[in-house]
């Protein structure tokens, strides 16, 4: 995964889940469930992936 992509991705999906509840329901905290569903993305995008390591890098030879 590109570092850049993952990046902007992240930082949109915090942006907007922040904006829908904050901002639009003016609620004081994000729902707890719907945190816990954005921890677990962030976690799934940034967690280290051993089971494609042989088409990682193949995919970085190709590039």
């Amino acid at each position: 995964m590109d570092p850049t992509v993952a990046a902007w991705a992240l930082m949109g999906a915090g942006e907007l889940i922040g904006m829908r509840w904050v901002l639009w329901d003016r609620a004081r905290q994000i729902d707890p469930a719907v945190y816990a569903g954005l921890m677990d993305i962030i976690e799934g995008a940034l967690a280290p992936r051993h089971d494609r390591g042989a088409d990682h890098h193949d995919r970085e030879d190709r590039a």
